[in-house]
């Protein structure tokens, strides 16, 4: 499973980050890696694998130390914050005592400077502030909406930036804001509430047209009955009211970043479809010319998005490289193994295996090398063992072709 994937300078410059839920047969390769260019790198000697969800969020915290790598997540001995310090991971979990885990760290500056935040799962409060390296809760204004925020950014919508916290699971509703001036606010005007068959909303982005900057909210919500009126999907925030995104998504949103095809940055979504046989289908979507377009296709291991999984449907756009993560095992109709990455050079395509946007003889000699070497890359089965199944499953992809 991979949770989270992000570019982060944590003061030794820009790198990519795959955090979730993994091992390979590099014991330092585990539920954390960094990327090279090439490969994916052990930090350090690797976090906690175990049977729930794994990492799930990664930022850099700003500590008295200076800036730090910082991972959030849930190992089989309870939730866990840890910070790197360029050599080993230490708890950094210090002030929350009660919570499942950690969704979203971001930076926020409340009158008293730049802070790290973060939204605690069955946190009371849900909104905590990094100070040092100890978190403080934030507390005042309205009683939180679930158990299960989910997502969290800032804006300002005009009267001042805030932090607007999403939330998933439950039958309340599904968006506050918070600001040291008005406290927690409920801030879902236009959006359903959500029942029991939805869960909320899952992320935020925001879209700037070189005038203004627009707010939208996606996640799995629509007008249920007459009891649950609002957007379907996703919305956009005009004012105090959440209108609907038109063109209206075709199902649910799990993740959304801003891409450039090669025509200018265009609002990119991944969605998903639970009625799928056996699994969920998640697929990319790019809106063109007004409509929403499919460019792909992903079958996740598990069907499962929810308040306790938000390693699903993970979409990073970074310096023009769409990155995809999850539970995926297959990418059009080809073996995965949990990330994919489309952009100038790349296709979502398990054959390419050196990922020069083609798939040739070199991808092959290329994996040969790496099996005869014993590389964590060759693992293609994922089982931890470099074998002849992990031989024969790449040949079979790379017969397959892009």
């Amino acid at each position: 499973v991979i949770g989270a994937i992000e570019e982060l300078d944590a003061g030794d410059g820009p790198a990519i980050y795959a955090a979730g839920n993994f091992r390979t047969t590099d014991r330092r390769l585990q539920s954390i890696a960094r990327f090279d260019g090439e490969q994916w790198q052990p930090v350090g000697d690797g976090l906690p694998v175990g049977s729930f969800e794994g990492a799930n969020v990664l930022g850099v915290a700003r500590t008295g130390a200076g800036a730090r790598l910082i991972v959030g997540g849930r190992g089989d001995s309870g939730f866990y914050i840890k910070s790197f310090d360029g050599a080993t991971w230490l708890d950094m979990k210090a002030g929350i005592n009660i919570g499942y885990s950690v969704n979203q760290f971001f930076d926020y500056d409340d009158g008293t400077g730049l802070h790290t935040y973060t939204v605690v799962k069955l946190g009371t409060p849900p909104l905590y502030k990094l100070e040092d390296t100890t978190w403080h809760p934030v507390s005042g204004g309205a009683t939180a909406y679930s158990s299960y925020p989910y997502a969290a950014t800032t804006f300002d919508n005009g009267d001042g930036e805030s932090i607007y916290i999403g939330y998933s699971g439950g039958n309340s509703r599904i968006v506050q804001r918070w600001s040291p001036s008005t406290g927690l606010q409920n801030f879902d005007l236009g959006l359903p509430s959500p029942t029991v068959l939805t869960s909320g909303a899952t992320s935020f982005i925001k879209v700037s047209n070189g005038e203004s900057t627009r707010l939208l909210v996606g996640g799995d919500f629509y007008p249920y009955d007459a009891q649950h009126p609002g957007a379907r999907y996703l919305a956009q925030l005009n004012g105090n009211t959440w209108e609907q995104f038109v063109p209206v998504p075709p199902s649910p949103v799990a993740d959304m970043a801003m891409h450039d095809f090669g025509s200018g940055p265009v609002l990119t979504a991944i969605l998903y479809d639970r009625t799928y046989t056996d699994a969920t289908k998640f697929t990319p979507y790019r809106l063109v010319n007004g409509a929403w377009e499919q460019f792909g296709a992903f079958i996740f291991t598990s069907g499962l998005i929810s308040a306790h999984f938000s390693a699903a449907g993970v979409l990073r756009d970074i310096d023009g490289t769409l990155f995809v993560g999850g539970m995926i095992s297959s990418v059009n109709g080809l073996n995965s193994n949990l990330i994919a990455r489309f952009g100038p050079g790349h296709c979502f395509c398990s054959a390419d295996f050196n990922q020069d946007g083609s798939a040739d003889l070199f991808d092959y000699l290329d994996f040969v090398a790496a099996f005869a070497a014993g590389s964590p890359m060759a693992d293609v089965n994922q089982d931890e063992v470099i074998d002849l199944f992990d031989y024969l499953d790449f040949l079979q992809t790379f017969t397959s072709g892009c």
